[in-house]
């Protein structure tokens, strides 16, 4: 049993190493609005880049969603954009560009909304997103989106096995 908690608290010491070496996180907040209706509410937060996050890409799959609309307004100093999915096409999106400053190394900024229709099965889930450089429009970063309540989940099982694990003579 003791190797099995060892081996549990490598994992997610991987495991968070691993999501440590993203420089970008976007979490999401998702409201069912009934009918197939949806809405996503992101946060996109600097974990690492140097330089700011002056625009940022997230990508709705073609096949699963349509009618994607911005909801609200965007957070001042940012303008946002989204364009559909299309089967055949490809993917749709939201983009979103700074006017701004832009998200500084430690910072996050939420309050951009997109409302959509659901077309696939279950609830909607991750989607993939990318941090452009708006110099020379490479990307900075990308991965995929994360819900909130799961990221905390996620830390607070990690402290959870590495406390058990301490007591454990592996960890002496």
């Amino acid at each position: 049993m003791r190797k099995t908690g060892f081996f549990v608290s490598v994992f997610l010491l991987l495991f968070t190493s691993i999501i440590q070496a993203q420089q970008s996180n976007v979490t999401y907040e998702l409201t069912d609005l009934g009918s197939n209706s949806w809405q996503y509410n992101y946060t996109i937060s600097n974990i690492g880049l140097t330089t700011p996050i002056e625009e940022f890409t997230i990508y709705f799959d073609e096949g699963l969603y349509q009618n994607l609309a911005i909801v609200g307004p965007t957070p001042d100093g940012w303008d946002a954009i989204v364009w559909q999915p299309e089967l055949g096409l490809g993917s749709g999106a939201y983009d979103a560009l700074t006017i701004g400053a832009g998200i500084g190394f430690g910072e996050s900024i939420g309050g951009f909304n997109a409302r959509f229709d659901w077309l696939g099965a279950g609830n909607p889930g991750s989607q993939y997103y990318e941090i452009v450089n708006t110099t020379d429009f490479t990307v900075m970063d990308s991965g995929y989106t994360v819900p909130e309540p799961a990221t905390l989940v996620l830390i607070g099982l990690g402290n959870l096995f590495l406390l058990r694990g301490k007591r454990s003579r592996y960890f002496r």
